[in-house]
């Protein structure tokens, strides 16, 4: 047992090594030039600020306060986002409990390293991205495994704990906050059917989420940023906002999210198979399941790279209504093979992580905003489930140590191509410092690859500002941006 437990430890302490070098190595960008100015001013100035903000521009409290100290404070945020990102990995072991235990941890590590780049360089890397989407999907996760294990007994410390994970959850962002709502009540309302009688701490749990929710929701500056943002899209009604908002759920649901398709066409290919039923009803089932899909995954990966003829986009385009009818039939589709099987506590559980994931993205379809790491909640609730059916289909031991290595060769290439980000970023600081010290009214810059970490180039006039004062560089100065000529997409 030791020996085992020795293992994991190891495992466990590779894994965070491995993303805390990552993390270690990026630089930060974008609004984190911003928000580390605001954390250099100290403690109190990071809070100060954070309420000022909730009164004039937005209700996110929690997940301010965190941006503008753990900016400044760089190197606690790469400790605290590394253990985040192995304990979701660990959650995800948890949920799986593997009989195969090689291929379910690459398999949830590739579920990190593999997900849409743009997505990883909003998610990962990015301090406010992160903090902002991974650290609540974190403790959204934990408290779901909490009542999935549906311990009777729990010690007072620890219901203290859930209660504050609901007090602060919905302060980072408003779709995981109506989407912790829901839980609760769910959870209530089943346990009220089981036992005929009110759950006292669920009940304070919905409580205190929904009064968290709300000094979210209505605070002056959520409030104020809605009258003068996306003013014609705030104007329409329910209808109208899903209907406008159906090809960005389509998209950053299935279409961007190229690893997630592959491994829901395994699981569907495996469930149609195991079920033998009617071969001709089962055959083309399978086949709408999986063509478009996997198309899919090729087409939109390679229009990154080269121009493609107009009939291929359109197959990726989430405004062609023949692609929006696809997919939101796929998902029925989907959804009535998981029911099925929910006579059996896999099948539930796989159910309920699927349905959660539908709903993260379902919530957004209120949003005027969206964005690739707006559905990370969707992306990881519906891989979940997938890489707990692919672990109990008896995998050749081949395929097993491609899989592995697949793993093992992405790892060295993430290195690769953050060790090159981290050349390029000393360069880039003794550059624009020569050119200061020369005093230089242009000062020019290489660009980094824009899918290294969100908003690495200051492209627009909010950013260049933040760039310069970060940089310390006069307002007066020109920046320049040079083209980047990066080898092999991760080599500079």
């Amino acid at each position: 047992m030791k020996k085992k437990l020795s293992r994991n430890t190891i495992l466990y302490i590779l894994i965070f090594g491995f993303f805390f070098t990552i993390l270690t190595l990026s630089p930060i960008s974008g609004d984190d030039w911003g928000n580390y100015l605001v954390g250099k001013q100290g403690m109190i100035h990071s809070f100060v600020q954070a309420f000022e903000m909730y009164f004039n521009w937005e209700g996110r409290l929690v997940s301010r306060i965190l941006i503008n100290i753990l900016t400044y404070h760089k190197w606690l945020w790469n400790i605290v986002n590394s253990l985040f990102i192995t304990g979701i990995i660990y959650g995800i072991i948890v949920v799986v409990k593997p009989r195969q235990k090689k291929l379910t941890i690459s398999l949830s590590i590739l579920t990190v390293l593999l997900m849409n780049i743009f997505t990883f360089s909003q998610i990962i890397v990015w301090v406010a991205g992160n903090i902002t989407y991974l650290f609540s999907f974190f403790l959204l996760f934990f408290y779901l495994l909490n009542i999935l294990k549906n311990q009777q007994k729990e010690s007072i410390i620890f219901k203290i704990m859930l209660g504050f994970i609901n007090l602060i959850l919905p302060m980072f962002v408003e779709h995981v906050a109506v989407l912790l709502i829901m839980i609760n009540i769910s959870t209530l309302v089943i346990k009220y059917y089981q036992s005929k009688k009110w759950d006292k701490e669920y009940l304070i749990y919905t409580i205190i989420s929904i009064l968290s929710t709300l000094i979210m929701f209505l605070s002056p500056g959520t409030i104020y940023r809605q009258s003068i943002e996306n003013t014609q899209f705030n104007h329409f009604n329910i209808l109208e906002k899903i209907i406008y908002n159906i090809p960005n759920f389509i998209y950053y649901t299935f279409i961007i999210n190229s690893f997630l398709l592959l491994l829901l066409t395994i699981t569907i290919i495996s469930r149609i198979i195991r079920k033998k039923q009617n071969k001709a009803k089962s055959m083309i089932i399978l086949l709408y399941m999986s063509i478009i899909p996997i198309l899919t995954i090729f087409i939109y990966n390679l229009s990154q790279f080269i121009s493609l003829p107009d009939f291929f986009i359109q197959m990726i385009n989430p405004n062609n209504r023949f692609a929006q009818i696809y997919w939101l039939l796929y998902m029925m589709i989907y959804l009535f093979l998981l029911l099925e099987d929910m006579k059996s506590i896999k099948g539930k559980g796989i159910f309920i992580f699927t349905v959660l994931a539908f709903l993260a993205n379902a919530i957004m379809l209120l949003s005027p905003t969206w964005g690739y790491r707006t559905s990370f909640v969707t992306y990881m609730f519906l891989i979940i489930p997938c890489i707990k059916e692919i672990d109990d289909i008896k995998v050749n031991k081949i395929i097993e140590n491609i899989i592995i290595a697949i793993t093992i060769l992405t790892s060295i290439l993430f290195l690769i191509f953050y060790i090159n980000i981290r050349i390029e970023q000393n360069y880039l600081e003794e550059s624009i410092q020569k050119q200061l010290e020369e005093d230089k009214q242009v000062i020019e810059i290489e660009s980094f690859p824009s899918y290294a970490n969100c908003n690495i180039n200051p492209t627009n006039d909010y950013h260049m500002e933040i760039f310069k004062e970060y940089y310390q560089i006069t307002k007066e100065k020109e920046v320049i941006l040079l083209p980047n000529h990066w080898r092999y997409i991760i080599i500079k």
